[in-house]
């Protein structure tokens, strides 16, 4: 019986698509491939990935076969091709599926020891359970080892395990350790089909597409009145929103709890949107869904604060910001800000001694 999933992350839970990441650069065809072969293509790459080099080491050594013109590009594409992070669409239904029944979730990967500083901002991160990365023991997919790892670090049998990846050497590699798996063509019905052939029952639960408000235009201005693109009757319960450790169940509970690092990624995979709507706040989930994700941090939060009502100063939000990226020592999922930008010594919602004073 499969008690546990493990997935890849590049190519499973988000893109990685590294001819994409060259190109946006604006550097010319000529220079575009010297980058996809010396960054994505190099041997400083794999000894990033088995923790041999750091980013930076790499980035140092890549920069010796290309002209000084290119070392900057070079920088961007070791050390910031997450910049945005692009998730796999449907792989975080599936993965909150596959949670919601009752799996265990473990992310098995190839990456370097940069991983930790973009994982959290995964929003499919929060169901994982565990996370092996090849840089952190010196091993990489498909050696026999880190397979066997995975399951020595976390109390698993292999026969029990169900490997997803997009390469099949590294699929092959979970078989030859006893798991069963899949290749993921980029087809989440597919991958569903895999699982379910493997005994895993992971149907359309909590987590399926989230519905949203189809407003009828006419030259960018509102007409027709609004369509609603799910008609079935929606479980209140569906979807929940748990910010600092609460599950709030009103707008004024959110603004109350109201939380960095967990509202973006509510944001970004659409649940705060849905949130709202199913419990009535129509308008709200409306506005929400029309700011997308795709702004700029700060930005992003100030839009959102206005809808959910949060009178925030400018101030606030960039020292929110800082703490969310900056400072380890603070958790990066509360907010401490006060009307002055400064970090409070105690107050606000009384989570961990910081908090969020409204203006």
């Amino acid at each position: 019986m499969i008690r546990n999933i493990a997935f890849d992350m590049g190519g499973v839970l988000i893109h990685f698509t590294p001819e994409e990441y060259v190109r946006r650069l604006g550097v010319g065809p000529e220079d575009e491939k010297q980058l996809l072969w010396q960054v994505f293509r190099s041997l400083e790459w794999a000894q990033m990935d088995r923790g041999s080099l750091t980013d930076e080491q790499a980035w140092e050594s890549i920069c010796t076969r290309l002209p000084q013109r290119l070392h900057e590009a070079a920088r961007e594409l070791v050390m910031e091709w997450d910049r945005p992070v692009c998730a796999v669409e449907g792989m975080y239904e599936l993965a909150g599926d596959l949670k919601a029944a009752g799996y265990k979730l473990y992310l098995l990967s190839n990456a370097s020891l940069r991983h930790p500083a973009y994982w959290r901002e995964i929003p499919v991160s929060r169901f994982f359970d565990g996370v092996l990365v090849s840089s952190s023991v010196g091993l990489v997919k498909p050696q026999p080892e880190i397979y066997r790892l995975l399951c020595g670090r976390f109390g698993l049998n292999a026969e029990e395990c169900f490997f997803v990846d997009d390469l099949p050497g590294n699929v092959e590699g979970a078989y030859y350790c006893g798991m069963r798996g899949a290749v993921f063509h980029g087809d989440v019905a597919e991958l569903r089909q895999r699982l379910r052939e493997s005994g895993v029952q992971a149907g359309c639960g909590p987590y399926r597409q989230v519905p949203f408000v189809n407003r009828e235009s006419d030259h960018g201005k509102q007409g027709g009145g609004e369509k609603r693109m799910d008609e079935k009757k929606m479980d209140k319960n569906r979807c929940r929103l748990v910010l600092n450790g609460f599950p709030v169940r009103n707008l004024a509970e959110i603004r109350m709890y109201f939380s960095a690092g967990e509202v973006l990624s509510y944001q970004a995979d659409g649940s705060l949107a849905a949130w709202l709507w199913e419990r009535g706040y129509e308008k709200e989930a409306a506005a929400v869904r029309e700011i997308g994700a795709a702004l700029p941090e700060e930005e992003l939060l100030r839009k959102l604060a206005d809808v959910l009502g949060l009178e925030i100063t400018d101030g606030a939000i960039r020292h929110a910001l800082t703490v969310l990226h900056g400072h380890e020592h603070l958790s990066a999922d509360l907010w401490a800000v006060s009307g002055d930008g400064t970090v409070p010594s105690s107050g606000g919602s009384g989570c961990g001694g910081y908090g969020l004073h409204l203006i």
